[in-house]
């Protein structure tokens, strides 16, 4: 039976292009580099470049999933903490979260060992999906205002109440972010941001 060929440590390269070669045309240069592995032609490979690829696919794999998690949330938030009057809206969010949840899904699928670290990206996803969801609440709000500097004004003031008014910690479970019909109750907020209200002391903080 035949044994398979050692990857040595380090080799030096008989394309003395082969550098350039990635920089200018990355789909060729991956192709070529494939070629020469399996022909075990192990000089021709780019092995830095190689190596640089593989791990930026797992960071990819990682970053796509902390991305996924990060728009359910924020698409959760919209819904829990949506104005009572917005309805229309409501079946294009739950259709983000849906395809999300699809994401989110396949990866895991794809890449199995990123299920024992879901806890370490969810934490990051949190901060993403929170930020952006305060983003979509403020736009909303100030989006009638024409004045410049009116609208800057309100969208510090907006930010730092939605700010106060979020959770700080990730109210959802990683079932709940996974289901495939798991949608939060709406919240009834008493003090509701809104643009129309002079700047509260106590919100601004």
């Amino acid at each position: 039976m035949a044994r398979a060929a050692k990857i040595p440590d380090a080799q030096p390269l008989t394309e003395p292009d082969t550098h350039e070669h990635y920089l200018k045309d990355s789909y060729a240069w991956a192709l070529s580099q494939a070629a020469a592995m399996r022909r075990r032609d192990f000089g021709a490979v780019d092995w830095e470049n190689v190596i640089e690829e593989i791990e930026d696919l797992a960071r990819r794999d990682a970053h796509s999933l902390r991305s996924q998690y990060a728009r359910t949330i924020q698409h959760l938030l919209k819904l829990q903490y949506r104005h009572p009057g917005e309805s229309e809206p409501v079946a294009g969010w739950k259709a983000l979260i849906d395809h999300a949840r699809t994401e989110i899904q396949e990866i895991l699928d794809d890449s199995q060992s990123l299920k024992a670290t879901r806890h370490d990206l969810l934490a990051k996803a949190w901060l993403l999906g929170r930020k952006d969801a305060i983003n979509a609440f403020v736009a909303q709000a100030i989006r009638n205002i024409k004045s410049d500097s009116t609208h800057d004004r309100k969208k510090k003031q907006l930010r730092r109440e939605w700010d106060r008014l979020l959770p700080t910690n990730i109210p959802y479970t990683l079932n709940q972010l996974e289901a495939t019909d798991w949608y939060p109750t709406p919240k009834t907020i008493s003090r509701r941001p809104h643009a129309d209200r002079p700047s509260d002391p106590e919100w601004s903080r």
